[in-house]
């Protein structure tokens, strides 16, 4: 997260993004999601989620709610983890259990992709 982007969202330690569509290549220039891009980049749509403090439970899960969904370069840099990831629909949340956001936040089982 950039420190700017930290300033504003102090109870995130990363941002999670669902892809929503393969990613595709572009036939013309064009603004998609956040700039402009080249008539030969790629993208890929992505819906963002958001993550909800105020939820919680015994267990210490953390819960995400829906947000936007937006076409975002496919050159980003991208951080993924190296195992898949399950995110749980559960009263109009996404729920990440606790001890995969322990793994994340402890042992940085996280690559960069740089697409």
């Amino acid at each position: 997260m950039a420190n700017e982007e930290r300033l504003l969202n102090q109870k995130e330690e990363y941002f999670v993004a669902k892809i929503d569509e393969k990613a595709i290549q572009l036939d013309e220039a064009g603004t998609y999601g956040a700039g402009p891009c080249k008539n030969v980049d790629w993208i890929v749509s992505v819906c963002w989620v958001v993550f909800a403090p105020t939820k919680t439970n015994k267990k210490g899960d953390r819960f995400y709610g829906k947000g936007l969904t937006q076409w975002i370069p496919y050159g980003s840099i991208i951080r993924c983890l190296k195992k898949e990831i399950n995110l749980s629909w559960v009263e109009q949340y996404y729920k990440l259990i606790k001890a995969l956001n322990d793994h994340i936040e402890e042992h940085g089982d996280i690559s960069y992709l740089y697409i």
